[in-house]
């Protein structure tokens, strides 16, 4: 990876992660995470959505959605499919599935995103903060000096805030220097398989 540009270069994006019960059913045990990517007039640029039935990008007016193929004997495929059926890309995953720990994968990414065929690197990074309340990440070009890094304060909740409120929410914020939204959004889907690494080990 290449020297990052000048500071002058660089864009900033916020966030924000909410945790919404399940639409139909209305279980909190069924949750559908929606990520908001906001620019810098507080406009929402794209948002994501992560339901265990479906999960899906919407940007520009368009749907796209993340096809989960599983294969018997075989690792499955993730693919980003538009509207018209067509593959833009595709992700995957060390071991098919999100290392825990940054540490854990020091010369590997925890997966990758591949866009209009550039293939980008992901990973969990240290968060210079030692408690489990704030998480980063990187997403980076193989080749080129495309990157956007990912910065999330995660509030501890109490018990009664849980299971007593309608949703809550994690805020954000992203330094990058493409313009490309697509690249910016689609590291979301790569998040929440972290966060579901978590939850799966807390269980």
């Amino acid at each position: 990876m290449t020297l990052q540009p000048n500071s002058s270069d660089v864009k900033r994006y916020t966030f924000t992660r909410e945790i919404l019960n399940d639409p139909v059913t209305g279980n909190s045990r069924k949750q559908l995470c929606l990520y908001k990517l906001i620019d810098d007039n507080g406009i929402t640029a794209a948002q994501f959505y992560y339901y265990a039935k479906e999960q899906f990008i919407e940007i520009e007016g368009k749907k796209l959605t993340v096809s989960v193929n599983e294969k018997i004997w075989k690792k499955p495929q993730y693919l980003l499919i538009d509207p018209s059926n067509n593959q833009l890309g595709e992700y995957t995953f060390i071991d098919s599935e999100m290392r825990l720990f940054w540490q854990d994968v020091p010369t590997e990414p925890n997966g990758t995103v591949t866009l209009d065929k550039a293939v980008y690197n992901f990973r969990r990074i240290p968060s210079g903060i030692p408690s489990g309340e704030c998480f980063k990440f990187m997403l980076y070009g193989i080749y080129g000096d495309t990157y956007a890094e990912y910065t999330l304060k995660v509030d501890q909740l109490t018990w009664w805030q849980r299971f007593n409120t309608n949703y809550y929410l994690h805020s954000g914020t992203i330094e990058t220097n493409t313009s490309n939204v697509m690249i910016v959004v689609s590291a979301f889907y790569l998040i929440e398989k972290v966060f579901e690494t978590l939850h799966e080990a807390d269980s």
